[in-house]
């Protein structure tokens, strides 16, 4: 999803927001700019930890508005658990943060790139600095995809131990080896995904070691 003005850019993945401020945002009345505010704190109100990365960069400079703005949004987040990276290029902007002590609590980077690390969110080589993608994103939808398939190779395991015990040491690599590798795979995904993905890991993993149980305690290794 992405809100584009001339004064600001607002662009969401499933993992973060990231608000770039323009110069032209210090020339508005204030409503436009309590506007701004509005629609990131909406689009991050339905996220379970809501990340934002605010980019200053374009700024040379930043009035008093901008900053109740950006106190807005990190307040709103950090009430709710989320974090809030800022990034700043410009001395006079650095300055200015400095000035208020917002530099004690902000989190502050120097790049978008740095940013985005800082916020957590891991940066795909060679990517363009304005891309809000993160290289964690597919291996995110890989990481799930593994541990469903992990649950339904050790059920299949466990069907071919209650269906045949000649095949036993076959059917408990199944068990065993499914569990163990979409377990761990549902983990990662619990680490590091939310929303339906994170939902879907903590089901497939709770599979898993449901799975791996109920092998060991008929068929022990």
């Amino acid at each position: 999803m992405s809100a584009t003005t001339r004064r600001y850019d607002l662009d969401a993945s499933a993992s973060h927001v990231i608000l770039t401020l323009r110069q032209e945002l210090n020339d508005v009345q204030w409503a436009q700019i309590e506007q701004v505010g509005t629609e990131v704190l909406d689009d991050l109100q339905d996220r379970r930890s809501p990340s934002c990365l605010i980019d200053l960069s374009p700024m040379h400079y930043m009035g008093s508005a901008m900053v109740a703005l950006i106190v807005r949004i990190w307040k709103a987040v950090n009430d709710r658990g989320g974090r809030v990276v800022v990034v700043v290029a410009d001395d006079m902007v650095l300055k200015v943060i400095n000035l208020a002590g917002l530099d004690k609590v902000w989190t502050i980077a120097s790049t978008r790139e740095d940013g985005l690390r800082k916020l957590g969110a891991r940066v795909r080589p060679g990517s363009s600095a304005g891309s809000s993608e993160v290289a964690g994103s597919g291996a995110s939808a890989i990481t799930v995809v593994v541990s469903v398939l992990g649950m339904l190779v050790a059920g299949a395991g466990l069907a071919v131990l209650f269906g045949n015990h000649a095949t036993l040491p076959v059917g408990q690599g199944l068990v065993f080896g499914g569990a163990g590798v979409g377990a761990l795979a549902g983990l990662i995904s619990l680490i590091r995904d939310q929303g339906g993905r994170r939902i879907l890991a903590a089901c497939s993993t709770l599979a898993c070691v449901g799975l791996a149980i109920a092998g060991w305690m008929n068929f022990p290794v």
